[in-house]
């Protein structure tokens, strides 16, 4: 869970999914920052 360079073939038949990387700080596209879940819980 959790790397910078996650690829979009882990969700690429899983409509509305969203990639969850550490070491970003900004959403890009659908690869969100780990820490948002945080801030969510």
């Amino acid at each position: 869970m959790g790397e910078r360079d996650k690829s979009f073939e882990q969700i690429a038949d899983l409509p509305h999914s969203y990639i969850l990387a550490d070491g970003i700080e900004h959403p890009i596209g659908k690869k969100l920052p780990l820490w948002i879940v945080g801030l969510l819980y």
